[in-house]
């Protein structure tokens, strides 16, 4: 590019084209935008984001209410829930994890708890690193495909030393929090939600010779963190309950979960709450990362006359079901001359 070309470039306020590993990267004109711009670009990105976890944060007036409380912790609040902050000044950015923050990243340092190092100049920063054509290019950051840039903030110990985010993590070389979290019919994805199903439930009944009916449930962990996940998960609830029109008895229960109390020992079920005053782990009960777990469940018909088995997964905040993930209706139990007799084992899903 000549002096002209230069002169004429810096009239139109775009810095000149860099090189880079052999590609042009174009730089953004003028400042870093705020995420109303990169939608003229990037609508789909956009609207994917627009439904993550990073736009629909949960409990964002209780970090508020704690940033003004505890006034000398505000900016590390405020760092990782409005990280644009930290790039475009509170005037512009969203109060959000939007784009600009990301993708202005261009390093992790090693010597610190927040660990983004934000690019002083304008360009903007990705996992590939792509010529500008019609708009800006991206100069490719190999970090930006591991789980380390996720932690810098997605790890948290409580005030109380209680380490309730990134604990869990078994992420290794060979898998990383985008493998997971950023997959979408084998293109990246923006809404970070996971790609596939991390609890894989299978269950059977069987007929022992001494008369009962035992289901046999495997639980396979299939993600690189415990599970459930969350800072305070939902309950996976194993049920298996007995029903005959007339009487609806759970006979065997199991839950798995994490259980935190305050320094009073008052269980927290609030997540907000929990990032503040978490002050002990009173139980955790929740499947290790890639942990594959078989339990059998009994039921001894013994006096009924007749009914049926119904087991059921289920995920459960509070009383609340979010989601069922397995059902499963045993064959019916008749009784005929006194004893009990089951049929064949013909399961109905």
């Amino acid at each position: 590019m000549d002096t002209v070309k230069l002169k004429i470039a810096a009239k139109q306020n775009i810095l000149c084209v860099l090189w880079l590993s052999g590609v042009f990267v174009q730089p953004l004109v003028g400042e870093a935008l705020p995420v109303a711009e990169c939608k003229n670009c990037h609508a789909r990105e956009v609207a994917e984001w627009k439904r993550s976890r990073h736009v629909l944060q949960k409990g964002l007036e209780a970090v508020m209410e704690y940033s003004a409380q505890n006034p000398d912790e505000k900016e590390w609040c405020y760092r990782c829930h409005f990280p644009d902050w930290e790039v475009l000044g509170r005037s512009k950015g969203t109060r959000r994890v939007g784009c600009v923050f990301c993708h202005f990243t261009k390093g992790l340092a090693n010597d610190r708890q927040w660990p983004y190092v934000i690019a002083t100049g304008i360009f903007v920063y990705g996992p590939e690193g792509r010529a500008g054509g019609s708009g800006h290019g991206s100069i490719k950051a190999s970090f930006f495909s591991t789980s380390r840039f996720c932690k810098g903030c997605h790890t948290w110990k409580t005030p109380a030393g209680v380490l309730i985010m990134g604990e869990d993590d078994a992420s290794g070389p060979s898998k990383q929090c985008q493998d997971c979290h950023m997959k979408s019919n084998g293109t990246i994805s923006h809404t970070f939600e996971p790609s596939m199903r991390a609890l894989v439930v299978k269950a059977s009944c069987e007929y022992p010779a001494d008369g009962t009916v035992v289901v046999t449930v495997t639980l396979e962990n299939k993600s690189a963190h415990f599970y459930p996940a969350g800072i305070v998960p939902p309950s996976l609830e194993l049920t298996l309950e007995y029903e005959d029109g007339v009487t609806h008895t759970t006979v065997e229960h199991r839950a798995f979960g994490r259980v935190l109390s305050d320094s009073e020992y008052k269980i927290i079920n609030d997540p907000s709450n929990a990032f503040f005053y978490a002050s002990m782990v009173v139980d955790d009960t929740r499947l290790k990362p890639f942990e594959k777990k078989r339990l059998h469940l009994k039921y001894s018909p013994g006096w009924r006359k007749q009914g049926k088995l119904l087991f059921s997964a289920e995920l459960k905040d509070g009383e609340v079901i979010k989601e069922l993930l397995f059902s499963l209706i045993c064959p019916t139990i008749k009784k005929e001359e006194g004893e009990d007799t089951i049929p064949p084992p013909s399961v109905n899903h």
